[in-house]
């Protein structure tokens, strides 16, 4: 099934993420592991490699997500959903 939008798990890990995870695949969606590698580029300020990879998918959870939940809004504004669990 494909998504028009895109939805981001930006709780901490170890706060439901895999559940979010499971309910996310079961509804259909374009899933995303996580890209600890990620987290560096963050830090750098580099998100260039980050959205191409987000462009691929539908859905995402765990890092570097948590880090990065405004420049996601940035990126896709009100069109995406975020979950804090």
């Amino acid at each position: 099934m494909s998504k028009s939008h895109k939805v981001f798990g930006i709780g901490l890990n170890k706060t439901g993420t895999s559940s979010l995870k499971q309910a996310l695949v079961r509804l259909g969606y374009n899933y995303s592991d996580r890209r600890r590698h990620f987290t560096y580029n963050y830090f750098s300020g580099d998100f260039e490699q980050v959205f191409e990879t987000a462009a691929q998918y539908g859905s995402f959870e765990d890092w570097p997500w948590p880090l990065m939940y405004r420049q996601v809004f940035e990126e896709y504004g009100e069109g995406a959903g975020f979950f804090d669990s």
